[in-house]
C-alpha cells in the first residue's frame, strides 16, 4: 500500500510536492520558464542594447558637441534604462547619470543613488549638464 508523502514525509519534501503542484510540475511548464526566462529575455536585451549603439548614432536630438553622431532617443530610455541618452554619455562619458533633466527618465541612475544612499557604494561620478567645456548645440540644427 503506498503512502501520500504529502502527509507523512520530511517538512522539506512536502514543500517540494506543494510547490510542484502550485507552480506547474511538468516538463512543458519547465520548458515554458526557460524559454521566457531565458531565450526571451536574453533577445529582447540584446534588441535594446543594439538598438541604442544604431538607432541613437541615426536618430534623435544632439545636446552636445560630442565629435561623433551620438543622439539622444527619448522613446528608447526607458527600454534601455536610461542608456539610450547617447548623446549625454558621449558628452559625460565617466557620469553614472545620463538623464540629465528632470524629463530625461534613467532608471539606472536612480538605482545607483538608491545604492549610494545606502552606502552600498560610493564615488559615483554623477555630472551636471552645464559642465564648462561642453557646448550646447543648436537644437534646430540637428534634429532630424
Amino acid at each position: 500500500m503506498k503512502q501520500d508523502i504529502t502527509r507523512v514525509g520530511p517538512t522539506r519534501l512536502r514543500g517540494a510536492v506543494w510547490a510542484r503542484r502550485r507552480i506547474g510540475g511538468s516538463i512543458g511548464a519547465g520548458l515554458t520558464g526557460l524559454l521566457w526566462g531565458g531565450a526571451v529575455r536574453v533577445l529582447v536585451l540584446h534588441h535594446v542594447t543594439y538598438s541604442i549603439n544604431s538607432l541613437c548614432h541615426f536618430y534623435g536630438r544632439r545636446r552636445f558637441e560630442t565629435g561623433d553622431q551620438s543622439r539622444n532617443l527619448a522613446w528608447l530610455s526607458l527600454a534601455s534604462l536610461g542608456e539610450a541618452w547617447h548623446n549625454n554619455h558621449h558628452a559625460f562619458p565617466t557620469s553614472a547619470r545620463h538623464g540629465l533633466h528632470r524629463f530625461e527618465l534613467d532608471p539606472s541612475a536612480l538605482v545607483i543613488n538608491l545604492l549610494e544612499r545606502a552606502r552600498l557604494v560610493w564615488d559615483v561620478r554623477a555630472n551636471q549638464p552645464r559642465t564648462p567645456g561642453h557646448p550646447r548645440l543648436d537644437r534646430s540644427a540637428t534634429e532630424r
